[in-house]
């Protein structure tokens, strides 16, 4: 009799263990998420708009959110000048690595697949019911707060260049194509904070359900973990072959 009032003991033991253990983590993983949201609102230049969420100031409302403008400006910058012959070079001529046009190409197809999953939940009137797992969590703290993309994910597939059909651009049309799809997507992404507040607004197939202020901030980390790509490739594009002297 006492044995089994000592494992009934020490079980009962293990569960309140394990019950707090649980309340404890979900706590923890609570405080995480207020940082998380306004580490990202911070970075991401969005006010603190309490339960219900307001909306950003009017004058945003008439152009690009500003941390996305940013990534529009830094592109066109890099762009500048580069004529449609440039933006087809390889880097070392490796058409395995994408192109400048096809890195373009690349972020405005992320763009439409963003606009997309907004445009669903708009529809439905309604955010995700998605969780993100443990996974994924992790992977919004690494990622998004720390602002460096992995090495080496491959793209989607219905984000990989060749989908659109453009024509050889220049660097300013590519530049035009790229700030457009932003304007575009950033639209969509005032609607839904307008009607959902601060809640997870959408599913990414990698971070898992993401409100809103992340999604800027995805788009912005995206960018630039690109552009960094496009400033190598300026260091190691091969020229095109020159075909108007045939060899002898």
């Amino acid at each position: 009799m006492v044995h089994r009032r000592d494992r009934a003991s020490d079980s009962l033991f293990l569960l309140v263990r394990s019950r707090a253990a649980e309340g404890a983590y979900c706590q923890f993983r609570t405080l995480l998420e207020v940082a998380s949201y306004l580490y990202t609102s911070a970075l991401s230049e969005e006010p603190y708009s309490g339960v219900t969420g307001s909306i950003r100031c009017r004058r945003y409302e008439l152009c690009m959110h500003p941390v996305l403008q940013h990534v529009s400006d830094a592109w066109a910058q890099e762009l500048s000048g580069r004529d449609a012959a440039w933006c087809q070079l390889h880097p070392f001529g490796n058409v395995r690595q994408w192109s400048a046009q096809e890195l373009i190409e690349h972020l405005v197809l992320t763009y439409k697949s963003t606009s997309l999953l907004l445009e669903e939940r708009l529809e439905k009137r309604r955010p995700t019911r998605s969780h993100s797992t443990f996974t994924q969590w992790v992977l919004q703290i690494c990622v998004l707060s720390l602002g460096r993309m992995p090495s080496g994910v491959p793209a989607p597939g219905n984000t990989r260049p060749g989908r659109l059909n453009w024509p050889p651009m220049t660097g300013e049309e590519l530049a035009a194509k790229l700030s457009e799809g932003l304007q575009q997507m950033d639209t969509l992404l005032d609607q839904c904070r307008h009607r959902f507040g601060i809640q997870r607004v959408t599913s990414h197939f990698f971070f898992g359900p993401l409100r809103v202020d992340q999604w800027r901030r995805f788009h912005v980390v995206h960018g630039h973990h690109h552009l960094r790509q496009f400033r190598r490739l300026k260091r190691t594009a091969a020229p095109l072959p020159d075909t108007s002297h045939p060899a002898t």
